[in-house]
C-alpha cells in the first residue's frame, strides 16, 4: 500500500473561534506510520475540525542546518 504525504497547517484562529460556537468536538479516528514493513508512529486524531483549504497555512517542518 502508497502512503501519501502527510502535512500540518496551521489554522485561522478567527475561524476556530467561530467554529467553536457551533461545535466545540469533533472524533475522528488514528493513522499508523510506517518506514517500509516497520510502524514507527501513530497519529491520533481528537478535536479534529473541518477546515476550508482558503483559511490554512502550510507548516514547514524541514530541517534546514
Amino acid at each position: 500500500m502508497e502512503q501519501k504525504r502527510q502535512n500540518l497547517y496551521l489554522i485561522d484562529m478567527k475561524y476556530v473561534r467561530n467554529l467553536a460556537k457551533a461545535d466545540d468536538h469533533v472524533y475522528v479516528d488514528f493513522t499508523k506510520i510506517m518506514d517500509g514493513e516497520k510502524l514507527i508512529g501513530v497519529l491520533n486524531f481528537n478535536n479534529m475540525i473541518p477546515v476550508d483549504e482558503s483559511c490554512t497555512i502550510p507548516l514547514n517542518l524541514r530541517i534546514v542546518g
